[in-house]
């Protein structure tokens, strides 16, 4: 399961407006902005983004002895970014607005606000006869990659079982690019379920390897946003190999972090 919702990495907040009112701090030092106080439903603590997103984390994350005290302070205008103990920076100049789904991550770049890392050109000497297609940074496009059912069935079977076991709908496993890595295919129609499958595949990877030595080497991995007939609209694409999931499953990075640093475009 995934341990943490979308860490807040740099938002701007203006406490004075009732828009965006609440600064939520969780056990592990992560800052989260919702528009207001949060509302305890079981062990979940319930609140509204300032994009008007509901969303939702376990209530013992929080700090909420902190969270009260710092909130009934008048901050001003904020930076707040994931891993700080205090609120700092007031008075200054507002940072960009808060970057509250995939779809801002993705969009948001150039010279417009935030500044996301440029994607990291893969550098290739594609031959004439290399007909895999690209996307606009120079990697192979997992999105328009040949369907055909990935060769070897137990790991499969292994790696689809696992993925929905943790409670995924449309994972599938197609051939790779090159051998030993298949393309796994999953439908994560909100952000949650990004992360989720992130951290999940990061685990089933580490463990396939486990179950089946020198078959796999690692996973081209697509996030399918949605489906509409034969076009996919992707909510991201990694190629993942066993370091990198080694830091998702040892906790070394949490997944929103791993999102930004190792999409590919």
């Amino acid at each position: 399961m995934l341990r943490r919702t979308f860490a807040v990495l740099v938002v701007s907040l203006i406490l004075a407006s009732p828009a965006f009112a609440y600064v939520i701090f969780l056990k592990d030092g992560t800052q989260i902005v919702a528009r207001d106080k949060y509302e305890v439903d079981g062990d979940q603590a319930v609140f509204t983004m300032p994009s008007g997103v509901i969303s939702s984390i376990p209530l013992a994350e929080i700090d909420v002895e902190k969270t009260e005290r710092e909130n009934r302070i008048n901050l001003g205008t904020a930076r707040v970014i994931e891993g700080l103990e205090t609120i700092d920076e007031l008075h200054r100049e507002a940072p960009p607005p808060a970057l509250d789904t995939v779809a801002d991550l993705l969009v948001l770049r150039g010279d417009r606000g935030l500044k996301l890392p440029e994607p990291r050109k893969r550098q290739t000497e594609q031959s004439a006869g290399d007909a895999l297609p690209r996307t606009a940074a120079g990697y192979v496009d997992l999105a328009r990659l040949p369907r055909q059912p990935y060769a070897a069935d137990d790991v499969a079977e292994y790696v689809r079982t696992y993925l929905e076991g943790q409670g995924f709908d449309g994972v599938a496993l197609y051939q790779g690019s090159s051998e030993g890595q298949p393309l796994v295919e999953i439908l994560t129609p909100s952000e949650p379920l990004v992360f989720k499958a992130l951290q999940e595949c990061a685990n089933a990877l580490l463990q396939a390897r486990e179950q089946f030595p020198d078959r796999i080497s690692g996973f081209e991995l697509l996030l399918v946003a949605e489906r509409r007939g034969r076009e996919v609209i992707r909510a991201g694409q990694f190629q993942l190999t066993p370091d990198l999931a080694d830091l998702l499953a040892a906790g070394r990075m949490n997944p929103a972090a791993f999102f930004l640093r190792y999409v590919e475009f």
